[in-house]
């Protein structure tokens, strides 16, 4: 019995949408052979009229939604700012640091690291955009900061500057110019010798 009402139901909710559509569209026609039918000024000024008001009221809907859109990066933008800088002092710095002072091999670093990287993974997740996303697993990915290899150690930077990027235009800001490599140079003390290599 449930199966047949269920065909029913479907049946009659089908005969109701053609309806309506049927509705609309011979409503729209009986208004174009009105309008056609009118003089041909009148109906030059009706259709004036009916651009006028389907284009002002597209424009209002799409103003407000890109107020609405600019409303929302800019509540969120002071969080991002917070949690990317926090990036850059907790992990970053103290890496460079760490490794300058032969320390990055500690025990005490690693796990101060390891719960750095898990606390701002959770922040990225909420806050960063799908680039600052994608930057920073690529850089997770391509491996430890403690890799004693030179090209590596290279590599693992040029990540860190992608992701610094990423940060960047997902504030608003503009890298126009920027090379690649450029911003992790600013962290390092002989930015030379990053560019030799």
């Amino acid at each position: 019995m449930k199966k047949y009402s269920d065909k029913l139901i479907g049946l009659v909710t089908l005969i109701i949408i053609a309806a309506i559509v049927y509705g609309v569209f011979a409503f729209f026609r009986w208004l174009f052979m009105g309008v056609i039918g009118l003089d041909a000024k009148v109906s030059a000024a009706i259709i004036a009229a009916c651009t006028t008001v389907i284009a002002s009221v597209v424009t209002v809907v799409y103003t407000q939604q890109k107020t609405k859109s600019r409303e929302i990066d800019n509540s969120h933008r002071s969080e991002k700012a917070k949690i990317y800088k926090r990036f850059m002092d907790e992990v970053v710095v103290k890496v460079l640091k760490a490794k300058k002072e032969d320390k990055i091999d500690s025990p005490e670093f690693k796990k101060k690291l390891e719960e750095d990287f898990f606390s701002f993974t959770g922040d990225i997740i909420v806050w960063g955009s799908p680039n600052v996303i994608l930057a920073y697993t690529e850089f997770r990915s391509s491996g430890t900061a403690s890799e004693n290899s030179e090209g590596s150690s290279r590599n693992i930077l040029l990540k860190i500057d992608n992701l610094f990027q990423a940060m960047r235009k997902d504030l608003g800001n503009s890298n126009w110019g920027l090379n690649h490599g450029d911003l992790i140079k600013l962290f390092l003390t002989d930015p030379e010798s990053f560019d030799k290599n």
